[in-house]
């Protein structure tokens, strides 16, 4: 089951889902909450990537202006909003608008765990040249009441602040 607006409202208030920051003005659709791309990205520096090596990167700024992101090259981004959730499980997609200017945000990450706290690191991928800008409209967050037993997430990425790189290469 997805969770409607109403639901998310009065899990939001009884605090078995948080998001921080919270303005009051935040897009909370039909059944989904509206997240926002911080203002750094990462960009790996290395030709080719080895899961079980660290593979060395860097951090950009995106200034007010934007930046422009370019076909061929993995960004890794993170949500401004720091979620929590509890016996939910949280799934993350694009939004439409920016699907349709060719932006994909996750490349097969958006499925959250049970008990996840942190940002969420997005895998962004683009079919055009496009600029994106800090704080602008990048992803909707959902949630799906699981069945059976829970266990919380406790694993490499718990507690995640900002961009967060590959950690494959660590032990969980």
């Amino acid at each position: 089951m997805i969770l409607t607006r109403a639901m998310i409202k009065g899990k939001l208030e009884s605090k078995q889902i948080i998001i921080d920051p919270y303005p009051p003005e935040i897009g909370i659709g039909p059944n989904s909450v509206d997240l926002h791309l911080s203002n750094e990205i990462f960009l790996y520096t290395q030709t080719i990537l080895d899961p079980r090596r660290k593979n060395e990167g860097e951090f950009k700024l995106i200034p007010e202006e934007g930046i422009l992101l370019y076909p061929g090259q993995l960004y890794l981004g993170s949500t401004e909003e720091w979620t929590e959730t509890q016996k939910l499980v949280p799934m993350l997609e694009g939004v439409s608008s920016n699907a349709r200017l060719g932006i994909q945000v996750h490349v097969s990450a958006g499925f959250g765990d049970i008990g996840f706290k942190g940002c969420w690191t997005l895998e962004i991928v683009v079919h055009k040249v496009v600029r994106v800008y800090p704080s602008m409209r990048i992803a909707q967050i959902y949630y799906i009441k699981p069945l059976g037993d829970i266990e919380d997430y406790n694993g490499r990425y718990q507690h995640s602040t900002g961009t967060v790189y590959s950690k494959s290469f660590e032990k969980e």
